[in-house]
């Protein structure tokens, strides 16, 4: 779960809202893990890691987008999305996967210093 943690925080650090965290003791309605960003629990299960972390991403995402007023994260005005479809969650721009999710400030930065 670890994994799932540090792979999300490393992208959801820069929106600035908190940590994303396992809700340790959720109480008997949740059947599955719940993850916690922002004040928004999610159940999710982690049978598939990646699919995961892609529907935390998405959820979440959601979150940031509804703070900044804008797509979040994007790229030269661009918005992205999180997908697992290729077997790894990235993040998606213009239909196409752009960067691993937990590796965006990193894929952002290279783009910005080639641009």
């Amino acid at each position: 779960m670890s994994f799932i943690l540090d792979r999300l925080n490393a992208d959801f650090e820069a929106a600035g809202l908190g940590p994303i965290t396992l809700v340790l003791n959720p109480g008997a309605e949740w059947d599955k893990p719940v993850w916690a960003f922002d004040g928004t629990q999610v159940g999710v299960g982690f049978d598939d890691v990646e699919s995961c972390i892609a529907t935390l991403a998405s959820a979440f995402q959601d979150l940031v987008i509804d703070q900044e007023h804008q797509a979040w994260p994007q790229v030269d005005g661009r918005p992205m999305w999180p997908s697992a479809q290729s077997g790894v969650a990235c993040w998606h721009l213009d239909g196409k996967a752009w960067c691993a999710i937990g590796l965006l400030t990193r894929a952002l930065a290279a783009h910005s210093a080639s641009s």
